[in-house]
């Protein structure tokens, strides 16, 4: 019964040691006396011998994003600049990575030191102009990450087991103590811009003035014109009218002369002692009718 039940309990343990279970998001490195001697990189399961003749150490085979912190560099015409980036990377080689860093924290501070290296290297050989640029021909920033890519892919697969599949940047800035300086040049120019928009907006705003003040005294002039014209032709055929009327009409046309000869000499203070032979009486004392019935 003893025997039993030591069999039993060695056959329990040399199951949970020998037996080993691979899942689909890790490498699984199995060492020997410490010495990483293979890896499973298959999802199942799969045998070993028992501890402590080997051992089994569990790598994790998914993308990683490391987020690198703000550095400061200097580009080849002497301008410094802030510099945030981020790596894309993965375990390729579990072997090598395990001789080699052990842990994802050591890797990553390998990774952060290559890659920060790599960046000032390049930025140091462009102008500030090639970063901050509208011009395709002469942005460098995306050529540059990708020779950076490219450069720190190769040393970390070979130093560390590490695959880098992409190195970014995620922010370009300036330094905190040249902020000032640029925040003012930046007031200037929208000072410069501001002084040089208002004063083509006055300029244009007295030339429409000064077409509108044109444009409104040819208004003026050419009405003036026509108005003078219709009253003179309106006068001369007033002129017509009164001459063809006074043609016809010549007792009308004394009678009227008559009315305005009284309205010139008398007003309110005139006094006049005059016979009513006179013949300025006539259209008072006579009916034009009879007047001109008695001549």
């Amino acid at each position: 019964m003893k025997w039993t039940i030591l069999l039993a309990a060695i056959g329990a343990y040399l199951l949970s040691t020998c037996l080993v279970i691979v899942n689909e998001t890790d490498y699984t490195v199995i060492s020997q006396f410490g010495r990483p001697t293979r890896v499973i990189d298959q999802a199942g399961w799969a045998i070993k011998w028992p501890t402590p003749i080997q051992t089994e150490t569990i790598v994790d085979k998914r993308i990683q994003l490391l987020n690198l912190d703000a550095t400061e560099y200097g580009t080849r015409d002497r301008r410094n600049v802030v510099t945030e980036a981020f790596v894309i990377w993965k375990i390729s080689d579990p072997l090598l990575y395990l001789t080699s860093v052990r842990t994802t924290d050591i890797a990553e501070q390998r990774l952060e030191t290559m890659i920060n290296a790599a960046i000032g290297a390049g930025i140091a050989n462009i102008n500030l102009s090639q970063i901050y640029s509208e011009d395709a021909e002469n942005h460098r920033l995306e050529a540059l990450f990708a020779d950076i890519s490219t450069s720190v892919a190769q040393a970390a697969q070979n130093e560390l087991g590490v695959e880098v599949q992409t190195v970014k940047p995620s922010r370009f800035g300036f330094p905190s103590q040249n902020l000032s300086a640029i925040y003012d040049r930046m007031e200037s120019e929208w000072d410069r811009l501001a002084n040089q928009y208002l004063a083509e907006g006055e300029k244009r705003a007295s030339e429409i003035r000064a077409d509108t003040e044109l444009e409104v005294r040819q208004l003026l002039a050419s009405a003036y014109r026509d108005a003078q014209q219709i009253r003179g032709e309106g006068e001369a055929s007033a002129a017509a009218l009164y001459a063809d009327a006074y043609t016809r009409y010549p007792d009308y046309y004394k009678f009227i002369r008559s009315m305005e000869s009284y309205q010139e000499i008398f007003n309110d203070n005139t006094r006049m002692v005059l016979s009513t032979d006179t013949p300025i009486f006539d259209a008072l004392m006579q009916p034009p009718g009879t007047a001109a019935h008695a001549n």
